[in-house]
Protein backbone atom coordinates (compact mmCIF):
# COMPACT_ATOMS: atom_id res chain seq x y z
CA UNK A 1 0.00 0.00 0.00
CA UNK A 2 1.54 3.57 -1.24
CA UNK A 3 1.17 6.13 1.77
CA UNK A 4 0.81 9.90 0.59
CA UNK A 5 4.00 11.24 0.63
CA UNK A 6 2.41 15.10 1.52
CA UNK A 7 1.25 13.92 4.39
CA UNK A 8 4.51 12.15 5.14
CA UNK A 9 6.15 15.69 4.44
CA UNK A 10 3.75 17.59 6.73
CA UNK A 11 4.51 15.06 10.00
CA UNK A 12 7.80 15.45 9.02
CA UNK A 13 7.65 19.80 9.44
CA UNK A 14 5.81 19.29 12.82
CA UNK A 15 8.00 16.29 14.56
CA UNK A 16 11.34 17.54 13.39
CA UNK A 17 14.39 16.05 12.64
CA UNK A 18 15.83 15.33 15.88
CA UNK A 19 18.06 12.58 17.33
CA UNK A 20 14.85 10.85 19.01
CA UNK A 21 12.78 11.03 15.73
CA UNK A 22 13.20 8.13 13.20
CA UNK A 23 11.07 6.87 9.94
CA UNK A 24 10.32 3.13 9.82
CA UNK A 25 8.64 1.91 6.64
CA UNK A 26 6.01 -1.27 7.96
CA UNK A 27 2.44 -1.98 7.92
CA UNK A 28 2.09 -0.63 4.70
CA UNK A 29 3.13 2.23 5.26
CA UNK A 30 5.16 4.88 7.06
CA UNK A 31 5.50 5.27 10.69
CA UNK A 32 7.37 8.18 12.70
CA UNK A 33 8.94 6.77 16.19
CA UNK A 34 9.69 9.07 19.10
CA UNK A 35 12.17 7.84 21.45
CA UNK A 36 12.10 4.42 20.19
CA UNK A 37 8.14 4.32 20.33
CA UNK A 38 5.83 4.29 17.72
CA UNK A 39 4.10 7.42 18.02
CA UNK A 40 2.16 8.16 14.25
CA UNK A 41 2.24 6.79 10.90
CA UNK A 42 0.78 7.31 7.13
CA UNK A 43 -1.71 4.88 6.14
CA UNK A 44 -2.64 5.87 2.89
CA UNK A 45 -3.98 9.08 2.78
CA UNK A 46 -4.64 9.00 6.52
CA UNK A 47 -3.00 9.76 9.78
CA UNK A 48 -2.55 6.89 12.71
CA UNK A 49 -1.61 8.18 15.99
CA UNK A 50 -0.56 5.91 18.93
CA UNK A 51 -2.63 7.61 21.78
CA UNK A 52 -4.00 7.05 25.52
CA UNK A 53 -6.59 4.66 25.38
CA UNK A 54 -8.58 6.96 27.56
CA UNK A 55 -8.33 9.49 24.88
CA UNK A 56 -10.16 6.36 22.26
CA UNK A 57 -13.30 6.97 22.83
CA UNK A 58 -13.44 10.93 22.84
CA UNK A 59 -11.32 11.10 19.19
CA UNK A 60 -13.39 8.68 17.73
CA UNK A 61 -16.71 10.33 18.42
CA UNK A 62 -15.09 12.95 15.96
CA UNK A 63 -16.44 12.35 12.66
CA UNK A 64 -13.19 11.20 10.34
CA UNK A 65 -11.52 9.85 12.96
CA UNK A 66 -11.90 5.93 13.50
CA UNK A 67 -10.66 3.01 14.87
CA UNK A 68 -7.29 1.24 13.82
CA UNK A 69 -7.87 -1.99 12.64
CA UNK A 70 -5.76 -4.56 12.23
CA UNK A 71 -6.55 -6.58 9.24
CA UNK A 72 -5.34 -10.34 10.51
CA UNK A 73 -7.82 -9.66 13.28
CA UNK A 74 -10.70 -7.78 12.06
CA UNK A 75 -10.59 -5.98 15.75
CA UNK A 76 -9.98 -2.42 16.50
CA UNK A 77 -6.66 -1.94 18.28
CA UNK A 78 -7.30 0.45 21.48
CA UNK A 79 -4.75 2.93 21.90
CA UNK A 80 -4.65 3.44 18.06
CA UNK A 81 -6.62 5.99 15.94
CA UNK A 82 -6.85 6.61 12.20
CA UNK A 83 -7.64 10.06 11.75
CA UNK A 84 -9.11 11.52 7.83
CA UNK A 85 -6.72 13.92 6.02
CA UNK A 86 -10.30 15.68 5.55
CA UNK A 87 -9.39 16.91 9.60
CA UNK A 88 -6.34 17.82 8.20
CA UNK A 89 -6.85 21.06 5.99
CA UNK A 90 -3.57 23.35 7.48
CA UNK A 91 -0.56 22.84 9.78
CA UNK A 92 -2.73 23.61 12.72
CA UNK A 93 -5.18 21.08 13.13
CA UNK A 94 -2.64 18.34 12.25
CA UNK A 95 -0.29 19.64 14.76
CA UNK A 96 -3.95 19.43 17.48
CA UNK A 97 -3.70 15.75 16.21
CA UNK A 98 -0.27 14.83 16.50
CA UNK A 99 -0.28 16.61 19.71
CA UNK A 100 -2.71 13.56 21.17
CA UNK A 101 0.13 11.25 20.20
CA UNK A 102 3.16 13.39 21.60
CA UNK A 103 1.61 13.71 24.57
CA UNK A 104 1.23 9.71 25.54
CA UNK A 105 4.59 9.52 24.18
CA UNK A 106 6.38 9.86 27.71
CA UNK A 107 3.75 7.11 28.97
CA UNK A 108 3.97 4.83 26.20
CA UNK A 109 5.84 1.64 26.89
CA UNK A 110 8.52 1.00 24.33
CA UNK A 111 8.31 -2.39 22.15
CA UNK A 112 10.13 -4.95 23.20
CA UNK A 113 13.03 -5.72 20.36
CA UNK A 114 13.03 -9.30 18.79
CA UNK A 115 16.27 -10.62 19.04
CA UNK A 116 17.28 -12.56 15.48
CA UNK A 117 18.17 -15.90 15.41
CA UNK A 118 20.66 -17.61 13.21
Amino acid sequence: MAYSEDLAERVREVLGDGPTVAEKRMMGGLVFMLNDKMCAGIMGDSLMLRIAKEQHQILTSVPGCTDMVFKESSKPMLGYVVVSQDLLPNKTELVKWLQHAIDFNGEAKSSKRKKKKF
